[in-house]
């Protein structure tokens, strides 16, 4: 058996594959009582309260939030009041449908083993938990699918080992498995493949497809609808392309309007929801002073801050910027929606208040992009590994650094050496290498004021 998989085709990337499942397992298991102590803390309460309120609880108006909060001091909800003396979850439940398989065996095995069933005990912890390794796993197995469409085995396995253990994707799949990017990028990941059948094969089914996980995709994260951006987009790089890509779009649209008749279905149990607490089809659950500043984003801060920067703590994904000129020599089709893509996200992403997205290990929101950016990595690895045989010989010894640093900062992030929002520059290097805590360490965390953010000032 071991002879025929080492045969078959593409076995370095199925040996990539099964390697980072069984790394990403075994960490899931040595770090379990670590993982089920973070599961429902923070955002993830939030995107998982609708399933206990609805399936055990039947009450969407969350009267059982006291007894909840009272019993488990780790989980506590936070819900949002309304104008007509409700509250209300501030996510919506585009997560909670993707945990919801794991909700219900979590449940059953509840009962099985006499835990409280009652939504929030260790069964539920360990399940939808393991969902989200799940979710990881099946998101890298699908980029696998898609970067094999363009590029060679060892391409493709030079690049999902680099997105698997050198990006703080390893972190939230492994370590805190119930935030919502992994499951984002999975999403992202079917997207691109269901969208990569119907430029194949031009079906209704697979026009479906990308109308029903876009929606999902956008009730998780609206911004993320920056994804359809690859409708008008692919396969254009000058105006005679742009014009031949809009008549294509003309062509078929019976198939837009399926994917967008499919796109808004999946936004109805969040409106009926909504209509059902507040009395209004459409409740902004965020508050005033939880917005986007357009006009003043933190773009610099949010590329190479010590507090969060992206490229400082996942410095792998630079090569992935560098990849989109590459692209654009190389593999046309998808430059101009990639480009477009990653400009706009990093603008979005960068204008919310909370630019540094609170506790996170990098910046937890550029995570799910990592399934396009995947492909201008293997673009650059691509053409130094044909052209520029040196540059690829350095370029695997610095991404075996960058992997070894990102799993290095995985282990001080759990630790809290690396402080979930305060990290200076000051503080980063004093722990750089740090097993534990300096002496002097805790003087030079400066933690962010959230109040002064809030208005939008430049410095806090």
């Amino acid at each position: 058996m071991f002879k025929k998989f080492f045969n078959s085709e593409n076995r370095y990337s199925k040996f990539v594959f099964i390697f980072c499942c069984l790394i990403f397992i075994e960490v899931f298991i040595n770090n379990h009582d670590y993982i089920l102590s973070q599961s429902f803390k923070g955002d993830s309460t939030e995107y998982y309260c609708y399933l206990p309120a609805y399936f055990i609880y039947h009450d969407l108006s969350f009267a059982f939030k006291p007894e909840i909060n009272q019993k488990y001091k780790d989980h506590q909800i936070w819900l949002v009041p309304t104008p007509n003396g409700g509250q209300i979850s501030k996510t919506t439940m585009g997560t909670a449908i993707l945990y919801m398989p794991f909700f219900f065996v979590g449940h059953l095995f509840a009962i099985m083993t006499k835990q409280a069933a009652d939504g929030y005990s260790e069964s539920y912890e360990l399940f939808v938990s393991l969902g989200g390794l799940f979710y990881g796993l099946m998101g890298l197995f699908l980029l696998r699918k898609i970067l094999l469409r363009f590029f060679n085995d060892t391409i493709t396995a030079f690049t999902i080992f680099i997105i698997a253990l050198g990006t703080n994707f390893f972190y939230y799949s492994v370590l805190l498995p119930t935030r919502v990017h992994v499951y984002l990028f999975f999403l992202f990941s079917l997207f691109v493949l269901a969208f990569l059948n119907w430029e194949k094969k031009r079906t209704l089914l697979n026009a479906s497809f990308i109308g029903i996980i876009g929606g999902l995709i956008t009730l998780m994260r609206p911004t993320d609808i920056l994804l359809f951006l690859l409708l008008p987009f692919y396969n254009v790089y000058n105006y005679e392309t742009f014009i031949d890509r809009i008549k294509i779009l003309l062509k078929n649209y019976f198939h837009l309007i399926v994917m967008a008749i499919l796109f808004f279905t999946t936004f109805i149990p969040q409106l009926i929801y909504w209509k059902h607490i507040t009395g209004q089809w459409f409740f902004d659950c965020y508050s005033k002073e939880e917005r986007f500043f357009f006009l003043n984003p933190h773009i610099i801060d949010g590329l190479f801050s010590y507090r969060k920067g992206w490229l400082l703590y996942t410095p792998m994904m630079t090569f992935s910027l560098i990849g989109i000129y590459f692209m654009y020599k190389n593999f046309k089709d998808f430059f101009m929606p990639i480009f477009i893509f990653t400009i706009l996200n990093i603008y979005i992403a960068f204008s919310w208040w909370c630019w540094w997205y609170g506790g996170s290990f990098g910046l937890r929101s550029m995570i799910q992009s990592y399934i396009l950016l995947a492909i201008p990595l293997a673009c650059f690895i691509a053409a130094i590994k044909e052209k520029y045989k040196l540059v690829f010989k350095a370029f695997c010894t610095i991404a075996v650094l960058f992997i070894c640093l990102n799993l290095f900062q995985s282990y001080q992030y759990k630790k809290g050496i690396i402080h979930w929002d305060g990290t200076t520059k000051a503080a980063y290097w004093d722990s750089f290498f740090a097993l534990h805590y300096t002496a002097n360490h805790k003087y030079l965390i400066k933690e962010p004021d959230y109040d002064k953010a809030k208005a939008g000032e430049k410095e806090y």
